[in-house]
């Protein structure tokens, strides 16, 4: 969280990734995926105590059914920023369908203070690497594809733009796919000046493996080992 008001930093590095036409050839590692404490990865227990210590509040959730040998088990948890409404302070998490893993989340935050679009963008590339892309002055993107070579292209691998956790529905299209990261700004009334933002994470290959896990496991009848 930004604590006190940011001095404007070089833009070069903001314009040199700032055309979309470049996406296709743009593809780097995503340096990192943690946002308030919340590592993608972490247990229901690990993301809890992390969003405690950052001022979050329990708001509601959702479950996996009990099937394939698996218990009832968390879905989605839905957090408030201290106890206020669900906008625009709020984190959103879903968890894997077999290890109970966070695999997505969605982080909206409104700023108090002036934020530069260069200076969020750049303290956000020191924490999750190159951008693969940057559209304009509202939107950065991280996304990186798994290994070996086809013709799924870079935006299909681009986490939500914001509000999204559930990729479930349509997880067949993910299935070269890694890891992403999205940050989408709301610009404020002064040019340059973001108001707001959302940062969504996504561990797209987790989420696909343990939901085709589940899905074959259903199919063929057979129990899964939690591990």
């Amino acid at each position: 969280m930004f604590k006190q008001k940011l001095v404007h930093s070089i833009f070069a590095a903001f314009v040199a990734f700032s055309s979309y036409a470049n996406f296709a050839q743009a593809q780097t590692t995503v340096k990192g995926m943690e946002t308030v404490g919340v590592k993608i990865g972490a247990t229901q227990a690990e993301m809890e105590l992390a969003l405690k210590n950052e001022g979050y509040y329990f708001w509601r959730k959702s479950t996996f059914k009990a099937e394939a040998g698996l218990p009832e088990r968390i879905a989605t948890a839905h957090y408030k920023k201290d106890g206020r409404n669900l906008e625009p302070d709020f984190l959103m998490v879903a968890f894997s369908p077999v290890t109970s893993k966070v695999v997505a989340l969605s982080r909206s935050e409104r700023f108090n203070v002036e934020v530069l679009v260069p200076d969020l963008v750049k303290n956000m590339s020191a924490k999750y690497g190159t951008p693969a892309a940057v559209r304009g002055t509202t939107e950065a993107s991280w996304v990186e594809k798994r290994a070996g070579k086809d013709s799924t292209p870079l935006t299909q691998c681009e986490a939500a733009a914001g509000l999204q956790i559930n990729y479930s529905a349509t997880i067949d299209n993910y299935a070269s796919c890694k890891r992403a990261v999205r940050l989408a700004m709301s610009p404020g009334p002064k040019p340059q000046i973001v108001w707001r933002m959302t940062l969504n994470l996504v561990d797209f290959e987790t989420m696909y493996d343990e939901t085709m896990q589940l899905k074959n496991a259903l199919k063929d009848k057979v129990d899964i080992k939690s591990q």
